[in-house]
């Protein structure tokens, strides 16, 4: 008898699989929800909820549970979906006032496009959300490359979704994979006055870490997690 072809299972498959069930958890469940993938510091400052009962975007009023689709399917991008991905970071600028021009928009198709970075999109079945994690360096972001740390620099959600549940399980797949690959740390910078952000980023799992620094007329601050022994 031949022996058995050993099954090769990729870290973005694994992630979504490992989510579907997280996911249903947290449907069901907002809030008592306990992400699995960081492990929270007990001194930390944690915002309240955007609205009472649930932690990051939206409840039914009516029957007191997470008003989230859970139908959100979150993967990896492939190279024919870059223009899709940039048109939902292009209209979510838009749409909170800081649209971008040719130059800019050529930065984000480049990042979007180098090999080694992370680039993720949310489905529902269309794309209505992408965010993109690097390899992370030391003295953040100015040093060397530190092997242990993956650092989300996008998170965005096209308008016409927003407050509907595409967030959060787009940082937990990110978180995920993370893990997976054998991160050992996340970060992320978002600006002070973002709170649904800071609240996403919270709902995730993360928590300040401390750092601050100018971030065009104000303040960011830099939210991090240890990932914890990946669920089995």
């Amino acid at each position: 008898m031949a022996a058995d072809t050993p099954t090769v299972v990729d870290a973005d498959e694994l992630a979504t699989a490992r989510l579907d069930e997280r996911w249903r958890e947290f449907c069901l469940n907002a809030e008592r929800y306990v992400p699995p993938f960081c492990e929270r510091s007990a001194e930390s400052e944690v915002l309240p909820p955007l609205v009472p009962g649930c932690g990051v975007e939206g409840v039914d009023g009516d029957h007191g549970r997470a008003a989230y689709d859970p139908l959100v399917d979150v993967r990896r991008m492939r190279p024919d979906e870059l223009d899709a991905a940039v048109s939902v970071w292009r209209e979510a600028n838009i749409a909170r006032g800081a649209p971008h021009g040719p130059e800019r928009t050529a930065r984000i198709r480049a990042k979007l496009s180098v090999p080694d970075d992370l680039a993720f999109l949310a489905l529902r079945p269309g794309i209505v959300g992408m965010a993109l994690a690097e390899p992370g360096r030391f003295d953040d972001g100015a040093g060397d490359p530190d092997p242990a740390l993956l650092h989300i620099s996008m998170v965005f959600v096209h308008p016409a979704e927003q407050r509907t549940g595409v967030g959060l399980p787009l940082v937990l797949h990110v978180l995920e994979v993370a893990g997976s690959l054998g991160y050992q740390r996340v970060g992320v910078w978002t600006a002070q006055e973002n709170i649904p952000a800071r609240r996403l980023y919270e709902r995730a799992g993360m928590t300040l870490t401390g750092k601050s620094a100018p971030f065009r007329a104000g303040t960011q601050l830099h939210y991090g997690c240890l990932l914890g022994e990946a669920p089995r």
